[in-house]
């Protein structure tokens, strides 16, 4: 893409986030590439979602008996999200045509383990509860604001967790713009 053309994409992802609250971004694929990249993208949410799991579980199950319950339910709460999260990836894979693939070489991590693309650089523990696993789920969880121009780059290793999921918006936004709705989802 030109100097040009990659400038226009940025001014209209920043103006639509400004106006509307999610990143536009156009689509130049056929249908059957716009499928076959948004199928990927929701494959590696699910890893994503699924990666961050086992932390928070090592985190729960290594609590002592007299922890404040407060701290239990706060921990099993995330957990509960991060599992909500790994099925709406999984959900909406499905409605485009999909088959969430939890049984593939590299679906489990080994960890210290990274997340798809090396999204947000942060490598992942398995940690009992300590500062050091706090400190890590904070890192995870912080909100980060979204920058439209990063998520219009399409570069997903430069990329947030939140923009990440922008960019996956904004190609199914743009898809279905394109395509029609009965084209995209089954």
């Amino acid at each position: 893409m030109n100097l040009m053309a990659q400038s226009h994409k940025v001014q209209l992802a920043e103006a639509s986030y400004a106006e509307n609250g999610y990143v536009e971004l156009p689509s130049d694929n056929s249908l059957q590439e716009d499928l076959t990249e948004l199928r990927e993208m929701l494959q590696n949410a699910m890893v994503l979602e699924h990666a961050t799991i086992p932390p928070y579980l090592t985190m729960l199950y290594t609590l002592s008996e007299d922890t404040d319950w407060r701290i239990t339910e706060t921990i099993r709460s995330v957990v509960v999200e991060e599992m909500l999260h790994f099925t709406l990836a999984a959900n909406l894979l499905n409605a485009i045509g999909g088959t969430p693939n939890v049984a593939s070489a590299g679906f489990m991590p080994d960890y210290p383990a990274t997340l798809p693309y090396g999204i947000d650089a942060i490598e992942i523990h398995l940690y009992g509860f300590s500062r050091n696993a706090v400190f890590q789920a904070m890192v995870i969880e912080h909100p980060k604001d979204i920058r439209p121009a990063v998520v219009a780059s399409e570069q997903p290793e430069k990329m947030t967790i939140g923009e990440f999921y922008a960019w996956i918006e904004a190609r199914l936004r743009a898809a279905v713009e394109k395509h029609g709705e009965l084209a995209i989802f089954c």
